[in-house]
């Protein structure tokens, strides 16, 4: 079949689809857990009952407006998932009722990591796979969730000798093949690096001379690391100190070809509290390797590609509202254009939030302490799922409304970013749609913006926005 062809000269491109690629290219013909209808929960709880889209947008409408009225545009919100590819409009749609409370897919899973790296070092690197000699992967399984380009290179570098170290409480995939498999209690990650500093400060094995033109505070850092020695660690992450030793030695006789990854979600993206400072921490480490910006270790990322937008001259645009995102005061560091996800729920805790839009996402089983989440939203005013599949959110919502899967619509113009550069794409459909009562989330937005009475903001085309964004 055509469509498990990677696309040649796509950056994630190999030779095959992974397991969850070749999964998806069924979704469209899903039977049991599709949503092929709007529909909307029954005044006693009981279950749905498929309505008319005018009738939908018309319901939702007039209950956002109601929440507007009542408490302010910031008493609304919305989160997306990563495969929310309209979120151009699920933005503009945001954005023209008045609210900035828009919370990314970087907010609910590795929002944590991307803090600690930002105020460390001003950037996420990337690990230069191709050219190490040694690296070592925190809570992260190239082999079991990643593209067949990175499982590629992964063995590719095996076959050329370098060293692979995987720090992981389960053995994984990646575990099951690397030199050096640390079993480390689940969330101890950041003592276990603190006596890997240790051991590179205490043996002098760091690099001096990187150290010394490109960093402050060391005198500061290797008082403070004496007390972080293996034995200290051990008892703190339960990988024995003679492991320890020995890992910090195998980075420092690679470096600077050496390089502890960045990280990715889960393992540490934002599933620890600590999480933030294990980010700061692998920073360190890497500093004291002197592998930033130097083959084989941490690189900086490509400059990503920008689009341009929709000219305001001839489309109406809506602001972008002034206010912080409701969550943000109580977070500073983070970034406010991803906001952070786990603060969805104590808005509504606190009744500042009322009417939630989920988007090609699901808070009741994806964000963590899934029994607690589910029990917040029912506290909601509102709450509406955009989604494919039901999910556990879906069937808490007052309103479901059924997007189409990315293979039975155009996506517009995107950008990917390589190893070594970034480059446009525009993702063409490649299925008729499957069930007739489904919409794209751009028309279903527009449809809503109509019923919200701003439907100004959306007499643009898909096209519109394509030639604009590559202009």
């Amino acid at each position: 079949m055509a469509a498990e062809l990677p696309v040649p000269g796509h950056p994630c491109a190999a030779r095959a689809l992974c397991a969850r690629g070749r999964h998806r290219l069924a979704m469209p013909f899903d039977e049991r857990d599709r949503i092929v209808h709007p529909m909307r929960r029954r005044a006693d709880g009981s279950g749905f009952d498929v309505i008319s889209w005018d009738e939908a947008f018309a319901q939702i409408a007039e209950r956002l407006l109601g929440i507007v009225d009542g408490h302010g545009p910031r008493a609304l919100g919305m989160t997306l998932g990563v495969p929310s590819f309209d979120r151009y409009w699920a933005y503009r749609f945001m954005h023209a009722l008045g609210s900035p409370n828009v919370y990314g897919a970087d907010g609910a899973c590795e929002v944590s990591r991307l803090t600690g790296w930002e105020h460390s070092l001003g950037y996420s690197p990337a690990s230069d796979l191709a050219h190490t000699d040694c690296i070592m992967y925190l809570g992260r399984s190239i082999v079991d969730s990643s593209t067949m380009g990175a499982v590629d290179a992964l063995n590719d570098a095996r076959r050329r000798g370098a060293k692979i170290i995987v720090v992981d409480p389960r053995r994984s995939g990646s575990a099951a093949l690397a030199d050096r498999w640390l079993r480390v209690r689940p969330g101890c990650d950041l003592a276990l690096l603190l006596g890997i500093a240790h051991v590179l400060i205490a043996d002098g094995l760091y690099d001096h001379e990187f150290v010394t033109r490109y960093t402050t505070g060391f005198d500061e850092l290797a008082q403070a690391a004496r007390a972080w020695t293996p034995e200290w660690a051990e008892s703190m992450c339960d990988v024995p100190a003679a492991e320890i030793v020995a890992t910090a030695r195998d980075l420092a006789v690679a470096a600077p070809a050496a390089v502890v990854d960045a990280g990715f979600h889960g393992g540490i993206g934002i599933a620890y509290a600590n999480s933030t400072q294990t980010a700061r921490a692998i920073c360190l480490v890497d500093v004291l390797l002197g592998c930033i910006g130097h083959a084989g270790g941490a690189l900086n990322p490509p400059i990503p590609l920008a689009l341009d937008d929709l000219d305001p001259a001839r489309f109406a645009t809506p602001p972008v509202p002034r206010g912080p995102k409701l969550g943000s005061e109580r977070y500073p560091l983070v970034d406010p254009v991803r906001g952070l996800c786990t603060t969805i729920g104590q808005s509504i805790l606190a009744g500042d939030l009322r009417g939630l839009i989920v988007y090609a996402s699901n808070p009741g089983a994806g964000y963590g302490n899934a029994q607690a989440w589910l029990s917040i939203l029912q506290q909601l005013d509102l709450l509406v799922t955009i989604d494919i599949l039901w999910s556990e959110t879906a069937r808490a919502s007052d309103f479901v409304l059924p997007d189409v899967t990315y293979l039975e619509a155009d996506r517009g113009v995107g950008t990917v970013t390589g190893a070594n550069d970034a480059r446009v794409f525009y993702r063409n459909a490649v299925l008729p749609v499957q069930h007739d009562d489904t919409r794209p989330g751009r028309e279903i937005f527009a449809g809503l913006a109509q019923a919200c009475g701003v439907g100004e903001y959306f007499q643009f085309t898909s096209d519109d926005l394509a030639a604009a964004q590559v202009a």
